[in-house]
């Protein structure tokens, strides 16, 4: 897992610790941008970096189907054949995790953790690119500026930001105490009033409920 969902540091992260650990050759994310038709996005880590980087955008085909067949081949990287995995988001095919493991390693449960951790970050980009990218981004210049000159009046149109990205009923903003959430502002149906108390899980300093949770 990854420390923190800072995007593309993030998955740079990941695949840098897939090399490290399984250990492996290369490891590579190939998806299309989540904005725009074009182009692909490719990011790599292990040996042979620039070699590797334009074997793999030589090998992208319009469908992540077509690609991954073209990319089952020997690389720049490795004299093995890679193990290429669709990874999915809502269900569908949104990316593939292309790794070439070391000559005798075997990825073992490792690569699940690894296709999962993908699978998030991939949902946290397309989220990032939906409501933050560029002008038409829902996190607009005023909002960005109030909330960086510390303005508590701009906390509710904050809170209803994450309840839409994240599908969640309720959002909310407080402090922790003794694993306890004091909640000083809410968003959506049935939230509890400020001052009140839940019980810590997931969040720290602000969270959510996700949709058709208690």
């Amino acid at each position: 897992m990854v420390d923190s969902l800072d995007g593309p540091e993030a998955i740079r992260s990941t695949l840098e610790g897939a090399v490290r650990h399984l250990p492996a050759s290369g490891a590579a994310l190939v998806r299309p941008h989540p904005v725009i038709a074009s182009p692909w996005r490719v990011d790599y880590a292990g040996g042979r970096k620039r070699e590797t980087e334009r074997w793999l955008r030589e090998r992208l085909e319009p469908s992540l189907e077509a690609s991954a067949r073209h990319l089952t081949a020997r690389a720049p990287c490795s004299s093995d054949l890679p193990l290429v995995l669709t990874l999915r988001r809502e269900g569908v095919a949104a990316g593939l995790f292309v790794l070439w493991p070391h000559a005798g390693a075997d990825p073992g449960e490792r690569i699940d953790g690894l296709r999962e951790t993908l699978e998030v970050l991939l949902e946290v980009e397309h989220g990032e690119a939906t409501y933050f990218g560029g002008p038409a981004g829902t996190l607009d210049a005023e909002l960005a500026g109030a909330l960086g000159r510390g303005d508590v009046g701009a906390l509710p149109a904050l809170l209803s930001l994450v309840r839409t990205v994240g599908g969640a009923d309720i959002a909310y903003w407080g402090s922790v105490r003794g694993g306890v959430v004091e909640v000083s502002g809410t968003s959506g149906r049935g939230t509890a009033g400020s001052g009140s108390g839940c019980r810590s899980g997931r969040a720290s300093a602000a969270g959510r409920s996700p949709a058709g949770a208690p």
